[in-house]
């Protein structure tokens, strides 16, 4: 039989605690673990605090946007959001404008227009992002020149807020040159530390009539860049050059799709242009 003597001011202190703990364990246990952000910085730099959406844990489920839509909708904004000197960009590049511009035509592809004056760009950082797996996209180039189209991935921001960031060009065009130039960059804030030489593949594809497939691989110390599934270019880490990519930088890559308008001192834009983009797919690997 149970007492039915009152308990002490003290027991009653305790048995609150206990009953608080009791609580919150079972909270814990229904809302599952909790999973921290894994940060790190190379070795030789002095580590600094990222912002909070590029240290977040890489995505391991895969994406995929096919542009399905209502002709002049927007990209779907779980996977995109704008890019460029006043939204994401480090500086004003490529005449790129932060701006509504970038738009579904109805058959399933996404427009990124540009003008002689402005070009447009779209990104998943805060959305989406990944370590180790391949990143692709379907991309039929405008044949207009003066433009210089791109899909790439940065993981950092370049603003010295981290140690390095490394870039990831699947694809950069100079239209209307024949070829797509397949590079990876590392920065340390606005400044070039490493990059590999500038090589062009596919010179005698017009890229300009149909879709084309640009992808990389990127696994630890290494990045292979291929075209229509056909490796074009492989880059490994070497003692030699700083490296963004691997066991010492983790953070996510998130990807860019943009239509800048070309540098240099060739014929200008003269006339409005779009890259079309039938498709856009990451699949993440547990490597690393």
């Amino acid at each position: 039989m149970m007492s039915t003597r009152p308990l002490s001011a003290r027991r009653r202190w305790w048995a609150v605690v206990v009953l608080a703990a009791v609580a919150l364990g079972v909270s814990t246990l229904a809302r599952g673990p909790t999973l921290l952000p894994r940060t790190s910085v190379a070795s030789t730099h002095v580590a600094r605090s990222a912002p909070s959406d590029a240290a977040a844990p890489a995505a391991t489920r895969p994406f995929l946007d096919d542009f399905d839509g209502a002709s002049g909708a927007r990209p779907d904004p779980a996977n995109w959001v704008d890019y460029g000197p006043a939204c994401g960009a480090y500086a004003p590049w490529g005449r790129i404008h932060c701006g509504a511009s970038e738009h579904l035509d109805g058959r399933g592809h996404l427009v990124i227009p540009a003008t002689p004056s402005a070009g447009s760009a779209l990104q998943t950082r805060g959305r989406y992002g990944f370590t180790y797996g391949t990143m692709s996209a379907w991309i039929k180039m405008p044949p207009q020149p003066g433009y210089w189209p791109g899909f790439w991935a940065l993981n950092g921001d370049q603003t010295r807020s981290e140690a390095l960031t490394g870039e990831i060009d699947a694809t950069e065009v100079y239209t209307p040159h024949r070829g797509t130039h397949p590079r990876a960059h590392v920065w340390d804030g606005p400044h070039e530390v490493w990059a590999t030489s500038d090589l062009v593949s596919m010179t005698g594809v017009d890229l300009t009539r149909r879709f084309h497939k640009y992808s990389v691989d990127v696994e630890p110390g290494q990045l292979t860049f291929l075209f229509d599934d056909v490796r074009v270019r492989v880059v490994k880490r070497s003692s030699s050059a700083p490296w963004a990519w691997g066991r010492q930088v983790t953070r996510p890559n998130f990807l860019i799709l943009d239509l800048a308008v070309r540098r240099g001192p060739e014929a200008a834009a003269s006339r409005p242009a779009s890259m079309l983009v039938d498709r856009v797919e990451v699949i993440p690997s547990g490597s690393g």
